[in-house]
C-alpha cells in the first residue's frame, strides 16, 4: 500500500531505516527517474507505518526549529515603519506648535505663493510641505502620517517611504502649480497621498497573482478616492496636489524593488 512519496533521499534513508527496526517490508517505487519515489508497504501495516513516519516527520521539524529558531519580533513602537509613522505626526504637531496658525512670517517665507514661485523662489514646493494652516490641518495630516508612513514604511522600508514622501509632496505641489488656481498653499497632504499611492504601486506590481494584483490595487484606488472625498469638503483643500502626490507615488511605488531595504 503506498503511503507517501518524496524526492528528499535523506528522508527516504531515514524513513528505511525506521520500518527495518520496527520489521516492517518497505519498498520505493519510481515510474519514471525524475518522478517522486513512492513508499509501498504492506497493507497490513500500513496504519502503524504511518504513525511511525508521521511522529519521526515531527520530531525532525522540531529538531530544526530548534536548531534555526525564527528571529525574535521587535516591539512595534522598534519596528522601523512605525517608528517613522510616530516620529513624522510629532514632528508636524512641533513645528506647529512652533511656527502657529496661518498668517505668520513662517507662512510668508515658506508657503507655496504661485506668483513668488514663479518669480524665482523655487523653495517654496519643499518648504510648504513643512506648514500648515492652524491646528486642525497639522492633527489631521499627522493623524494621517502615523498610518500611511506606517504602511509605506513596512512595504517600502523607512529611508524610502520618506524620500517618497518628499519627491511626491514636490510633485503634488508642481501639479497645484498647473493644474490649480490656488495661489497660497501649504500642508503635507501631497506627499500624504503619495504615500499611499507608492504601496499601491508597489502591491500592484509585485502580487503574485494578476487577481491579487487587481484586487491590491483597486483597495489602494478606493482609498484614495476615499481620502479624496474627504478633504474636498474642506474649501481650502488642494485636490491637484492631492491628485499629483497620489499619481507620482504609484509610479515611483511601482519602480521599488520587491523587497523592503534592510
Amino acid at each position: 500500500m503506498e503511503i507517501l512519496s518524496t524526492r528528499d533521499s535523506w528522508w527516504m534513508a531515514h524513513c528505511e531505516a525506521a520500518l527495518s527496526a520496527e520489521g516492517i517490508a518497505w519498498d520505493w517505487r519510481r515510474d519514471q527517474r525524475a518522478a517522486p519515489a513512492v513508499l509501498d508497504v504492506p497493507a497490513s501495516a500500513a496504519e502503524q507505518a504511518s504513525a511511525l513516519l508521521s511522529e519521526l516527520l515531527a520530531e525532525e521539524l522540531a529538531r530544526r526549529r530548534d536548531e534555526h529558531p525564527a528571529p525574535p519580533t521587535a516591539p512595534l513602537w522598534l519596528q522601523p515603519g512605525f517608528a517613522l509613522g510616530v516620529c513624522l505626526a510629532l514632528a508636524v504637531l512641533a513645528a506647529h506648535g512652533w511656527v502657529g496658525d496661518a498668517p505668520s512670517v513662517w507662512h510668508q517665507a515658506g508657503a507655496l505663493i504661485a506668483v513668488r514661485f514663479w518669480d524665482g523662489e523655487w523653495w517654496r514646493v519643499v518648504t510648504a510641505a513643512s506648514l500648515h494652516a492652524d491646528w486642525a490641518h497639522a492633527l489631521g495630516n499627522a493623524g494621517f502620517f502615523l498610518v500611511l508612513a506606517w504602511a509605506a514604511g513596512e512595504r517600502l522600508g523607512a529611508g524610502v517611504a520618506l524620500l517618497l514622501w518628499l519627491v511626491t509632496a514636490v510633485a503634488g505641489f508642481a501639479a497645484s502649480l498647473f493644474f490649480s488656481d490656488a495661489g497660497w498653499t501649504v500642508g503635507a497632504s501631497g506627499g500624504l497621498f503619495g504615500l499611499l499611492g507608492g504601496a499601491a504601486g508597489h502591491a500592484a506590481r509585485h502580487r503574485a497573482f494578476a487577481e491579487l494584483r487587481r484586487r491590491g490595487l483597486l483597495r489602494s484606488l478606493g482609498g484614495a478616492v476615499m481620502l479624496l472625498a474627504f478633504t474636498a469638503f474642506s474649501v481650502r483643500a488642494n485636490i491637484a496636489a492631492h491628485v499629483g502626490g497620489f499619481v507620482s507615488g504609484v509610479a515611483l511605488g511601482a519602480l521599488a524593488p520587491r523587497a523592503a531595504p534592510s
